[in-house]
């Protein structure tokens, strides 16, 4: 995943507008961009589309459900389980045993309206606790495929500068680190600057260095700065393949350690060019990415 866009789940009328933005990802919400009034509605609508998409239009849906505190979640996640092989994306995580408890919940959903397939997880990390405990929240469900960031609940309640790169760049390490280690990948949270291009560049190329998988945006023009930042580039997926290959040889030869293009390459530098080289070929597999 590169680039991810909000759309609020009572606007069905944006759907095509958010199909046509560039975005590989399109977030159906059902949480912060609902007002309360609207939850229901948003529910019933988000339904209604899924149920109408094809399989190549699912393909690229993700669905934020209410948080585990709402009350709303089990209707919202029947919603989404019920429309096939959605990703399932869940806020205001913080702790592993939340984690399990979601685990829970979705087997029990799972198996009462027969879904064969476990729901993979997006889980956002919003919140001090749950940055504390990024690791702990990461690593306990098998179903989640990444972290996601949400700077607004994890900035805004405490006067914190969203426009600090130090802090975020804490922010965007802390998570990345506990995603290395439970081996799952890191997504970068929005921006809500929509005219401060140059800001919102520099914040996606600070994620992309360390090697965020995607980033969320709020608009088209988001999604096109994204797209082009994380895109790797001919250049690096030549110097990948080159590693690669070479290892492959040094290695067989019981060689560990060696030289391409003036650098000492040895496996954690193997390692890296091989993640690479797969989100690329992903990219390029899926229906939209070639």
């Amino acid at each position: 995943m590169f680039s991810k866009i909000f759309m609020p789940g009572d606007k069905p009328e944006l759907l095509e507008q958010m199909m046509a933005s560039g975005a590989h990802w399109i977030c159906l919400d059902l949480e912060d961009t609902v007002t309360p009034a609207n939850k229901i509605a948003a529910r019933l609508s988000v339904q209604t589309l899924l149920a109408d998409m094809d399989s190549f239009r699912r393909s690229r849906i993700i669905v934020r459900v209410n948080g585990l505190a709402s009350g709303m979640i089990d209707a919202d996640l029947r919603i989404a389980l019920s429309a096939g092989d959605v990703l399932i994306n869940v806020p205001m995580l913080e702790s592993a045993e939340e984690v399990r408890e979601l685990d829970g919940l979705l087997a029990g959903i799972e198996k009462d309206i027969g879904v064969q397939s476990p729901a993979r997880l997006l889980l956002n990390i919003e919140t001090p606790k749950g940055l504390r405990n990024a690791y702990a929240v990461a690593s306990a469900s098998t179903r989640a495929i990444g972290l996601q960031i949400g700077y607004a609940d994890l900035l805004e309640p405490y006067g914190l500068a969203r426009n600090n790169p130090d802090f975020i760049g804490h922010v965007q390490a802390t998570v990345r680190l506990a995603t290395a280690e439970a081996g799952i990948a890191a997504y970068d949270g929005v921006f809500a600057g929509l005219t401060d291009e140059e800001f919102f560049a520099q914040e996606c190329m600070a994620a992309r260095r360390l090697n965020f998988a995607g980033k969320s945006c709020f608009n088209a023009a988001q999604v096109a700065i994204v797209n082009r930042v994380f895109a790797p580039t001919e250049e690096e997926v030549r110097k990948a393949q080159r590693i690669v290959d070479a290892a492959a040889a040094q290695f067989q030869r019981g060689v560990g350690l060696f030289e391409i293009d003036g650098r000492i390459v040895d496996e954690p530098f193997v390692k890296g060019a091989e993640l690479l080289l797969k989100r690329v070929q992903d990219f390029k597999q899926s229906q939209y990415g070639s």
